[in-house]
């Protein structure tokens, strides 16, 4: 979990991406009374709210919370146990995107916040075992509906994906010889009059 910055994984701040994983709710209980912030839970008529209180706040005010102690963070829907199982049984039928767009991203800092090197490693595990069908489907998908092929799949690995199609797709222009010929400028085929 420590390495997560040194390997990479750090999210812009300006990554459209990063700001719409931040907006995933994680379920909250509050560990303190909270004065005038009733309207966070609609479905109470009540100004402020009360220790105990169960909320799902976004990732992005759930992380700074939980980290001065006003909020416990419980397990979101998409890594309870029964997903995890199916994940450490069978990862590649497993459709990521259903249950959070940006699932490795959200997993990880889901680790961090709770301390988890359990998820951490399960995430690792889940994408070494999705990488060699990416990467087929990505060689493969010649002239096909890439729509399809990535419905299943998260935000980093469709990334992962049109890399390798986008690469795989100027290779073989390359070796059909499409690709661009290197050409003399235009500016300098004009011969100088003087």
């Amino acid at each position: 979990i420590a390495g997560a910055e040194r390997a990479g994984c750090t999210m812009s701040y300006y990554d459209i991406d990063t700001i719409l994983m931040e907006q995933e709710a994680l379920p909250c209980v509050l560990q303190t009374d909270i004065i005038k912030l009733g309207h966070l839970d609609a479905s109470r008529n009540e100004t402020s709210l009360r220790q105990g209180a169960k909320l799902e706040l976004p990732l992005w005010i759930a992380e700074p919370l939980k980290a001065r102690g006003f909020v416990a963070c419980d397990t979101p829907k998409a890594f309870t146990p029964k997903i995890q199982e199916s994940l450490k049984a069978d990862a590649s039928v497993v459709n990521l995107h259903t249950h959070c767009p940006a699932y490795y991203e959200f997993g990880l800092r889901l680790a961090v916040l709770s301390h988890t090197a359990d998820l951490a490693d399960l995430l690792l595990n889940t994408f070494a075992k999705r990488y060699t069908d990416i990467m087929d489907l990505a060689h493969n998908a010649h002239n096909e509906d890439t729509s399809l092929l990535t419905r299943k799949l998260d935000v980093l690995e469709r990334r992962l994906f049109y890399a390798v199609y986008e690469a795989d797709n100027m290779y073989q222009r390359w070796l059909r010889g499409d690709s661009h010929r290197l050409t003399k400028a235009a500016s300098l085929a004009k011969k100088r009059k003087l």
